[in-house]
């Protein structure tokens, strides 16, 4: 009976601590800083993404808003702060221990600090190397862009590590269940009822093994407008690889070209063009069918789990149109954002899957414990624990643009326009047709928010 008192003291002192966790303050500031983004009140968006401190999602949110406003130097410094904590989570991955979300199989995934998706991690670089080249610190510009490509290229090797640390913990949580004479069992039925409903991944462009094509090609436009053209070479062979994109293949062999002394004396704009918002998570909750073995009986339980799924954002404003003398094009997409989040997502489920499982065959079988002691206290309040837990993590950095587009302007004459698809301009701007730029724009909405900012080299 004293384990009885216990139970029920500690389960209704966790659901009352749950209860009150942050977890709904961030479900509350999400769609207040998406309103402020959209609207392009980046300076709200920046307060809003202030008020929570030391977290690693609000201070990713802090940094775009900063870059919208262009305070690129103070971007980097929040961006080097994420920086930081990546870098202090993939060591331990290196090193074999596990970060507190790695090793947490029974607590839920909201209380926990968020700690990054592998595509947060290369875009914090690629931003700080985007950062920089605008405000013309190109020797820190360099550094960046290879450390978003060393990130990407060592994704795999840190993402299986995780992994492993995840079936590890999961094997051990196992092992304890089997002590208590609690087995999980296999439920056919319950895995076509996912692979029925993720079916939606299927549409979404893919890229293999945390890729980003984005990166590749950006990082290989700064190397070719830097004259750096073996370099340049190197990275845009890898976007081309994964998109077979004509653009990409044009800058690739500008640069083969110029290796070979053939040099394009002509000038050009290269418009580098994000668009919409990138796909958000949201919270699933679907009845599944459960075997569970407690003390030599079988039972099949349906449980109501809470899985993450994606929801894609449509792009209002897909491409823009660029005029300069007698030449007028527009944009066309490079690569997706939405693409790398969804080849990530579709890699990290089976995990989230199984840590889903557990926690919910968990409480039921603590429930049934506690309804065969006849202690209602402890029944109620793992009740409730469950009840707060049933929900799936659905954070991510939503003011990432859901595509990449690009374009390249030869330039004959001192002004340089920009339109959106209804003919309205958005920008006119001055250039020296004696030099060869990039420019970052982007669309925030449909009424003709704009931001944008170039480099001359």
């Amino acid at each position: 009976m004293q384990w009885g008192k216990n139970i029920g003291r500690w389960t209704s002192l966790v659901a009352f601590s749950w209860l009150i966790a942050g977890c709904a303050t961030t479900a509350q500031m999400l769609p207040q800083y998406e309103a402020k983004f959209r609207a392009g009140d980046f300076k709200g968006a920046k307060e809003v993404s202030k008020g929570v401190s030391n977290d690693i999602l609000w201070s990713l949110q802090e940094a775009t808003a900063l870059q919208m406003q262009k305070e690129y130097a103070a971007s980097i410094q929040t961006f080097d702060g994420v920086d930081s904590a990546f870098k202090k989570y993939d060591e331990q991955l290196l090193l074999g221990s596990a970060a507190q979300n790695v090793g947490a199989v029974l607590i839920n995934d909201t209380i926990m600090d968020y700690e990054g998706m592998t595509y947060d991690k290369v875009m914090t670089n690629t931003y700080k190397a985007m950062n920089f080249m605008l405000l013309n610190d190109h020797a820190n510009a360099r550094v960046e862009f290879n450390r978003a490509l060393e990130r990407q290229k060592m994704a795999q090797e840190y993402f299986e590590k995780e992994i492993a640390i995840q079936e590890k913990k999961i094997a051990e949580e196992k092992a304890q269940n089997q002590q208590k004479n609690i087995t999980v069992g296999q439920s056919k039925e319950a895995d076509s009822i996912i692979a029925q409903n993720y079916k939606f991944l299927d549409a979404y462009e893919k890229y293999p093994n945390f890729n980003n094509p984005f990166v590749n090609y950006m990082a290989g436009l700064y190397f070719l407008k830097m004259k750096d053209y073996q370099k340049a070479v190197d990275m845009l062979k890898e976007a081309y690889g994964m998109t077979k994109n004509p653009l990409i293949e044009h800058d690739l062999n500008v640069c083969l070209n110029a290796l070979s002394g053939k040099v394009d004396a002509k000038t050009y704009a290269h418009i580098i063009y994000e668009s919409g918002y990138a796909s958000k998570k949201k919270d699933w909750k679907i009845a599944l069918p459960i075997p569970i073995r407690h003390s030599n009986h079988w039972q099949v339980y349906m449980p109501s789990l809470a899985l993450p799924t994606l929801e894609p954002v449509l792009d209002e404003v897909p491409y823009i149109n660029i005029v300069n003398g007698d030449f007028k094009s527009s944009t066309f997409k490079i690569a997706s954002m939405d693409g790398v989040i969804a080849s990530e997502f579709e890699k990290r489920f089976p995990a989230i899957l199984t840590r889903a499982i557990m926690r919910t065959t968990t409480d039921l079988v603590l429930q049934k414990i506690a309804a065969d002691k006849g202690n209602v206290l402890a029944q109620v309040g793992v009740g409730l624990v469950g009840v707060l837990k049933n929900n799936s993590d659905v954070r991510s950095w939503q003011s990432l643009p859901k595509n990449f587009s690009a374009l390249k302007v030869p330039l004959s004459n001192g002004v340089l326009e920009i339109y959106d698809a209804q003919g309205r301009l958005l920008v006119s701007d001055s250039v020296d047709v004696s030099k060869n730029y990039i420019y970052v724009v982007r669309t925030y909405n449909t009424q003709g928010g704009v931001y944008y900012d170039k480099v001359a080299f």
